[in-house]
């Protein structure tokens, strides 16, 4: 597995979410969101939560090198109504 070295932000996660450095994230399996769930984006670098923050400040590595993508696959979905 090949990573790109430009680190990206994961938001709306709840405040004290129970993360894990190193841990996958998934696209989500919640209705009406824009891709088919549980494919694996990025790993957990870093997070933390700020006191009175609304969300958990979470920075992430892609899993595919970004930089490298010679062909790309579209994914035809649409959610179950």
């Amino acid at each position: 597995m090949v990573r790109d070295h430009t680190p990206m932000t994961a938001d709306l996660i709840a405040p004290h979410a129970p993360l894990h450095k190193g841990e996958r994230m998934y696209t989500s399996s919640l209705n009406g969101a824009a891709y088919p769930p549980g494919i694996p984006v990025a790993r957990v670098e870093s997070f933390h939560t700020s006191a009175g923050a609304s969300q958990e400040t979470v920075t992430v590595r892609p899993i595919a090198n970004l930089n490298q993508l010679a062909y790309v696959d579209v994914v035809l979905w649409e959610p179950a109504a």
